[in-house]
């Protein structure tokens, strides 16, 4: 894991024979069963030129590049294991076994930490076998699996199995669970061609598929192991799924199914698609290029009335490839297939008549929640060494001008107080002299002094306010403090203390 974070030494590359190209293609083919034919040919092509990458340094890894671009690598540097990088996994998401984690997880693991099991996303209607959620399936303790993102199939990294499936029964979902061996992002990364991880939510078929062929893919993908069942419930939006029938035709056909905004499922694809472009929730020339599963989900999918849901397969046009290349047929927008299933949409012709007839609807302005925020108020309170200064009706907790203002009151109605040179110094009588430890009595003291030295006979008191919740806390409070450590492996910690005491939780 360490070994890619920085930079690595390389010591020899040197290009394989066929012969040696058609070896390493089929122990991978054995090391990993779920690779069909087809899909390893596209990891590894047939006319690939294939080389092989020995570091140096005292370590053993060799890296193995298919057309310049890291596929594996071998940590015992013997060819006897075989760990694929995020290079392989995106063109063979299903080669492992895969765990889901949330997106600001991501960066603790580039960190170096390990995937703790608590923050596995598993479903929550998942059945559990103890403490073992079934979703996940099995597995044993050192195999490997693909790490990635929740609601995204593009893996971010691979990595190894610190405990077993049967182990998970007794234990449950505590602990560590994953040791990542290769990150997206990753010095391993960057000695490929940096590319960023593509779009894997959603699958665009040509023309010449049927949907029984569709339909034996994505029955492929969920079988491969039971952790992929969890990947294509997000591979494809919960609004374009449906039940079909064996011809994979929806059992309710676009001519009888209305909706409750009196739409048809075509009907309300075309406004979807239409206020996408236009709409409240449109996407601009700014936003362009932009995968197509990205515009379905963020724009189409968030544009539909309030209580309907898109359903493609019951539509006309039964797949949404069909649908949008019927509008690059007819001039609104252009579209390109960047690689193998990935399209982009990547102009919008705004002139078109259609564009311009049509009237978006007005988004409703929502009125936010008034945030308050943090109010501190200071307070102080006359000890009984000073009861003499306060008048009858003083309220406890004073202040600063109201505590000032009985000071002077004092100093002004007292006629036992000798006269003084000056208007910037004072004389205290003798009462005062003791409650504020200024001696000899009679002598003339500056008035800031003397004003200085009240306050710090009196007793503080802080009130503190955020959203209409107010806490009264004795004494002096401590201020945040904020300070830089450096913790194991040298890592450089920005340390933040006492932000409890404001009413601040650590999530905000």
């Amino acid at each position: 894991r360490a070994m890619w974070k920085k930079p690595f030494k390389q010591q020899k590359e040197s290009l394989l024979k066929k012969s040696e190209q058609r070896k390493i293609k089929a122990s991978i083919g054995s090391a990993f069963p779920s690779l069909d034919a087809e899909t390893l040919d596209r990891v590894m092509p047939t006319k690939a030129e294939v080389g092989l990458v020995t570091l140096g340094g005292g370590n053993r890894t060799t890296i193995y590049l298919v057309d310049k671009q890291p596929m594996f690598f071998d940590p015992s540097g013997h060819g006897r294991s075989f760990v694929p990088t995020v290079y392989a996994l995106w063109k063979a998401p299903t080669m492992l076994p895969i765990f889901f984690v949330h997106a600001p997880v991501f960066k603790f693991l580039a960190n170096g930490a390990d995937v703790m099991l608590p923050g596995v996303v598993v479903p929550r209607d998942s059945e559990y076998e103890g403490g073992r959620p079934l979703v996940l399936g099995q597995w044993e303790r050192g195999d490997l699996c693909t790490i990635c993102v929740s609601g995204q199939l593009a893996a971010v990294g691979v990595g190894e199995m610190l405990v077993s499936s049967s182990d998970l029964v007794k234990l449950g979902m505590k602990g560590r669970g994953i040791q990542p061996l290769h990150l997206f992002q990753d010095q391993l990364w960057a000695f490929g061609d940096k590319e960023l991880p593509p779009t894997i939510t959603l699958s665009l078929s040509s023309d010449g598929d049927s949907d029984e062929e569709s339909e034996e893919q994505e029955e492929t993908t969920t079988t491969t192991t039971t952790t992929t069942t969890t990947t294509t419930s997000s591979e494809e939006p919960e609004e374009t799924r449906s039940e079909t029938t064996a011809d994979g035709v929806g059992e309710n056909d676009d001519k009888t199914e209305e909706l409750q905004q009196g739409m048809t499922h075509t009907q309300l694809l075309e406004y979807c698609f239409l206020c996408a472009l236009k709409g409240p929730k449109r996407i601009t020339d700014k936003g362009l290029p932009i995968p197509c599963g990205t515009f379905l989900a963020e724009h189409m999918l968030a544009s539909r009335p309030a209580g309907t849901h898109v359903d493609i397969k019951k539509t006309s046009y039964k797949k949404l490839s069909n649908y949008l290349k019927e509008k690059v047929a007819n001039g609104m927008i252009t579209m390109k297939e960047v690689s193998p299933g990935v399209i982009h949409i990547t102009t919008i012709n705004r002139s078109h008549p259609d564009y311009r007839a049509f009237v978006p609807p007005v988004e409703e302005a929502v009125e936010d929640p008034v945030q308050v925020g943090l109010q501190i108020e200071e307070f102080f309170k006359i000890p009984s060494a000073l009861s003499f200064l306060k008048p009858r009706d003083c309220k406890e907790l004073l202040t600063k001008p109201e505590a000032t203002a009985i000071f002077w009151e004092y100093v002004k109605f007292n006629a036992d107080l000798p006269p003084v040179p000056d208007k910037s110094t004072m004389s205290i009588n003798k009462p005062l002299s003791d409650a504020l430890r200024l001696h000899p009595a009679d002598s003339a003291f500056k008035k800031d002094a003397v004003l200085h030295s009240y306050f710090n006979q009196l007793s503080p008191a802080t009130r503190l306010t955020r959203n209409s919740v107010s806490v009264l806390k004795r004494g002096k409070i401590k201020p945040v403090e904020i300070h830089s450590e450096l913790r194991q492996g040298r890592k450089l910690m920005t340390c933040v203390l006492g932000f409890e005491t404001f009413m601040i939780e650590a999530e905000d």
